[in-house]
């Protein structure tokens, strides 16, 4: 994913609905690329990079090697790589008109998230992404991508979602969750299930991983 020449991925991959990225850098908005953990997920992004560019928003990994070589290879192709604690950049980033990697599928306890459903069950669910949509002024445009079980990669580019945001966060929140999960029964096996997503629930819910 991070060494292997972009020529040989784009042999071994194909992209489905590139004209909807199009119809929004014809626009001349920015965008988030809505999307979600996958094992696959790296190796996707460079298949993509290499026929649109655009930045990510990301955390740094704990393991300061995997940490510098993620940082290295991801900034040698992407316009930019801005921190996810690092709001104000992200919001620069799409009122410029950049279009931004973002998955918004890993719960974690802040200021804008809720516990919602996710598979019918209860998760710490980011409300935010409908606000930074509204601030950077940005479209939502969902993607996924996957290996197939010949050994190649598909990628598959959405039309943009014209229904968020709206002034409910919590309901933009559910129908993200639901686009989530759409995207991962794509490839369910391909998918980060290793993250907790169920934890940090707060008090009157089970605790899933304690045993």
């Amino acid at each position: 994913a991070w060494y292997k020449a972009s020529v040989e991925l784009e042999e071994v991959s194909k992209i489905i609905g590139m004209e909807h990225l199009d119809a929004v850098a014809k626009s001349g908005r920015g965008a988030l690329l809505i999307s979600a953990h996958f094992t696959s997920m790296e190796i996707c992004g460079r298949i993509l990079l290499h026929q649109r560019k655009f930045s990510c928003l990301y955390r740094k990994p704990d393991q300061p090697v995997i940490a510098r070589e993620m940082t290295r290879a991801r900034m040698s192709e992407m316009k930019s790589v801005i921190h996810m604690e690092e709001v104000n950049d992200l919001i620069r980033a799409l009122r410029e008109g950049e279009m931004v990697w973002y998955a918004p599928d890993q719960g974690k306890k802040i200021k804008y998230s809720e516990v919602l459903p996710f598979f019918g069950v209860p998760a710490v669910t980011n409300t935010a992404t409908g606000r930074i949509a509204r601030m950077g002024k940005a479209a939502l445009v969902p993607y996924v991508g996957y290996r197939l079980e010949d050994g190649t990669y598909r990628i598959e580019i959405f039309p943009e979602i014209t229904d968020i945001p709206t002034k409910d966060a919590s309901a933009d929140a559910v129908k993200l969750n639901k686009l989530i999960e759409s995207l991962i029964q794509k490839a369910p096996d391909q998918y980060f299930w290793l993250h907790k997503r169920f934890k940090r629930r707060g008090p009157g819910y089970e605790d899933v991983y304690a045993k």
